[in-house]
């Protein structure tokens, strides 16, 4: 008799090109955003369209109409540091009993506050957290 392999729980859905899109743009478009080397980023426009990572030795990044791929685990990492900068103790916390995530913080005497509303994915309660923050 083979182990069984555990059960993976998929929390929310998961984010289709458009959703992505959409929430990449909205977290390209807040004041606390920025690009960070090892995102993996959209460019829209010119010749450079298409997916690229993010290079720390680029001064310009390539084209004008870049956002993130929230999709991509790496660029998911820069935008928690984004939201760690605001509050350093920021942490993913996945609900189970809802099947959400919510971006949590201790406060004073060990009260965990929340940083965002419940959303269906990590990378919504992130780009919510980071909202928050500006």
């Amino acid at each position: 008799m083979s182990p069984s392999k555990p059960e993976v729980p998929v929390v929310g859905p998961r984010l289709d090109d458009v959703q992505a899109e959409k929430l990449g743009r909205k977290a390209s478009a807040l004041p606390r955003f920025r690009l960070m080397p090892g995102m993996r980023v959209r460019a829209g426009l010119g010749e450079w369209r298409g997916w690229h990572r993010m290079q720390d030795h680029w001064s310009n990044p390539p084209g004008d109409d870049l956002w993130p791929d929230l999709r991509d685990p790496a660029t998911l990492g820069c935008v928690q540091a984004l939201v760690r900068e605001r509050w350093p103790d920021a942490r993913p916390l996945k609900v189970n009993f809802a099947r959400q995530w919510v971006i949590v913080r201790t406060g004073r005497a060990g009260v965990v506050l929340d940083c965002s509303e419940p959303q269906d994915t990590e990378a919504e309660a992130l780009v919510a957290a980071l909202e928050a923050a500006s």
